[in-house]
This record gives C-alpha cells, sequence and structure tokens, in this order.
C-alpha cells in the first residue's frame, strides 16, 4: 500500500462521523435525553481523530503528485476546504470539553459549527472526487506496452479470442 491509495481509504470515516455527530445533536436538542448528547459528543471527538489522520495521509498523498500532475490545482482547494473544515472540527471538539457549551446557550454554537463543517466536508470531499474521477489525479495509468507503474500486465489478464469461453 503506498500514501496515495491509503488516503482514499481513510477518508470516508470523517465524513460518515461528522453526520452522525449532527444527528445526534439534532436528536439531543428535540428529544432532551443525555444519550444523543454523549453520543453526539462521541462522534465528535472520535471524528476529529478520523479527520487528522485522513488530513495527514491526504497531505502525504499531495507531496508525491507533482505541481505538474492533472487537477493539481483541484489538489490546494481540496486541501484547504478540508483543513478548514478540520480546524473547525477541532475547534468544536475544544468547546465540548468546557461545560457551558453542553447545556444552555452553548447549544446555539454547537450545532450550527457541527453543520459548517459537515458541509465543508461535503464540498470538499466532491472537489476530491472530481479530481480523481474526472481529472484522475493520483489514479495509476496502464502504459500502451502492456506496463502500469512499472508492473508488467503480462500474464495477469488477456482478452485473446481463444482464452473466451463460452
Amino acid at each position: 500500500m503506498n500514501v496515495i491509495t491509503l488516503h482514499p481509504k481513510l477518508n470516508h470515516f470523517p465524513i460518515a462521523l461528522i453526520f452522525l455527530a449532527v444527528l445526534f445533536e439534532i436528536l439531543f436538542i428535540w428529544k432532551k435525553e443525555d444519550f444523543y448528547r454523549r453520543a453526539s459528543v462521541w462522534m465528535v471527538y472520535l471524528g476529529i481523530m478520523a479527520a487528522i489522520i485522513a488530513a495527514a495521509s491526504g497531505l502525504l498523498a499531495s507531496d508525491t503528485l507533482g505541481h505538474n500532475s492533472l487537477g493539481h490545482d483541484m489538489v490546494h482547494d481540496h486541501r484547504n476546504i478540508m483543513l478548514t473544515a478540520t480546524g473547525i472540527w477541532a475547534i468544536v471538539a475544544i468547546l465540548l470539553r468546557f461545560t457551558k457549551f453542553q447545556t444552555g446557550k452553548g447549544l446555539l454554537v454547537v450545532l450550527p459549527l457541527l453543520i459548517v463543517v459537515a458541509s465543508l466536508m461535503t464540498y470538499g470531499a466532491s472537489v476530491g472526487g472530481e479530481m480523481v474521477f474526472e481529472h484522475g489525479t493520483g489514479v495509476r495509468v496502464e502504459h500502451t506496452d502492456g506496463h502500469q507503474d512499472g508492473h508488467s500486465l503480462e500474464n495477469e489478464h488477456s482478452h485473446d479470442d481463444h482464452e473466451h469461453h463460452h
């Protein structure tokens, strides 16, 4: 496994966890049951850890791409959006350590910030997806000589007519 393939394996966790944090926060405000607040806080803490790990893997992956790679400018946009979201998320995680943000008017701060983080994560993920699926950023290219980034494709897969069994 290399750095470029590691990032896409990690980046789904923070996105899922931020949406769960928003959901549990809404349920807490609506139902006023402590379980939902505890669940929201856990999602915030687990999510910020996952976001930091995903961001680190993304930063390492972006260093391997070079300035002439397809979608290079989008790499910077994706990075900036996701680092901004992660920074705001870290602020929420820190605020939740203080009791005054766990009740009363503190609730008016936490949920909007979580929604901002979820929105930024969604937009940043969209930019990341566009980089990969529309521009091929970080994707291996199969060369016409049968090699793929130095790996021979010989005997791995063939479409010769004599090998097809009907």
